[in-house]
Order: C-alpha cells, then structure tokens, then sequence
C-alpha cells in the first residue's frame, strides 16, 4: 500500500488541498445525515402525536 518512490514538492500542497476537500465533504456529508434525521424525527413526533390525540 505504501508507495514512497516519488514525492514532489508538489505533491505536499495537493494532498493538503485532497484532505481539505475531504474534510469539508465529511462534513457537508454529516450536516445533510443530521438534518435528515431532525426531518425524520420531526415526522415521527407528529404522527405519534396524531395517533395520541386521536
């Protein structure tokens, strides 16, 4: 797995962009699962509240 034949300069600022890029894709990634889930649970909140009202 590990290949270090060849490692420019370069090679430096693009995995520093490529970890940034990751980052921010995590977390648009763990913002879009939250909001997702306070849908849900909005959902089933009012549905629980309909059958209990009656």
């Amino acid at each position: 797995m590990e290949n270090h034949l060849e490692s420019p300069p370069v090679s430096k600022s693009a995995d520093r962009w490529f970890v940034f890029l990751l980052l921010g894709g995590l977390i648009i990634f763990v913002i879009i699962i939250a909001a997702l889930s306070v849908l849900v649970i909005s959902l089933l909140v009012q549905i629980i509240q309909f059958i209990t009202s009656g």
